[in-house]
């Protein structure tokens, strides 16, 4: 499955909410930037104005399940601001997400197990894959015992991490803990298969149940106006699961148009492994 992002409701709202796509079913992940205690607090205060919007998406747009996750940048929140978004995501969402901050594992168990003490709505994790494979393996042990509904990675490049990947999925996939990959970048990078899809690789090789798209908001010039679209647009071919660059014709449709072939994708190894560049490319990773 493909989690949808901000682009997507952004895009229907950019078209005067003419151009609708039903996503009955689907899961919506929204990110907020609140870099700062001023940004936390307003944010808190517009609780009301938040949750209604939420219930407008969901409704007019048919999602099954919307949740968050924030970016702090490099403010250090606190454990109470923690455990207000907490409560915040418990009145609002259909899910509450708790992130490790910096690494703080023992911060997050705390947080974690405050939330799961009064959360009557299903609990998931979101954690940077970008820690060392013992600790992630820590990690998804205590997750093996606590059993949230599921968890959350942020994506790093699959080469250079292969070990992390292996660590998560050795572990989750053995407990029947659905884990799903976040923030992911188009293509994957990796010498001679640049331009491979990383979700295909993530649910095709490591087991991800589902992928999402990093959330890049527009771009805005010094007086703060948005910066004019790229001439050129990526659109997915199927066929290969490569991405390939096209003249800049209906951006929004293609986006569109690409969430719902990830969506529908079958990335199960059987399949992929038909395509001679995908195998190859499993190959290499076992390799690795």
């Amino acid at each position: 499955m493909q989690i949808a992002n901000n682009n997507q409701v952004e895009d229907w709202e950019l078209s005067g909410k003419v151009e609708s796509i039903d996503y009955t079913g689907k899961t919506l992940e929204l990110k907020y930037a609140l870099k700062s205690k001023e940004a936390i607090s307003q944010f808190i205060l517009n609780k009301q104005d938040i949750k209604l919007k939420i219930k407008n998406i969901k409704s007019e747009l048919r999602f099954k399940k919307i949740i968050c996750r924030f970016d702090f940048g490099e403010y250090s929140i606190s454990e109470q601001e923690q455990k207000d978004l907490a409560d915040f995501q418990m009145d609002v969402y259909d899910e509450v997400t708790i992130q490790m901050i910096d690494g703080e594992f023992d911060m997050f168990k705390v947080i974690f197990e405050y939330a799961l003490n009064k959360s009557k709505i299903p609990m998931s994790t979101l954690i940077d894959i970008n820690h060392h494979p013992d600790d992630l393996i820590q990690y998804c042990k205590y997750f093996v015992d606590m059993k949230p509904s599921n968890t959350r990675w942020i994506y790093h490049k699959i080469d250079s991490n292969v070990q992390r990947y292996r660590a998560i999925t050795g572990i989750l996939s053995k407990a029947s803990i659905d884990y799903f990959l976040t923030a992911c970048r188009l293509r994957c990078s990796i010498k001679n298969f640049e331009n491979i899809d990383v979700s295909v690789i993530a649910r095709g090789y490591f087991g991800f149940k589902g992928c999402c798209l990093e959330y890049d908001p527009n771009k805005k010039n010094r007086k703060g106006k948005k910066v004019g679209f790229s001439p050129t647009m990526d659109i997915l071919n199927l066929e290969t699961c490569e991405w390939e660059r096209i003249p800049n014709k209906n951006y929004r449709k293609n986006r569109a148009g690409n969430y719902l072939i990830l969506d529908d994708a079958d990335t199960t190894t059987k399949t992929l492994e038909k395509i001679p560049k995908i195998k190859n490319l499993f190959e290499h990773l076992k390799k690795l």
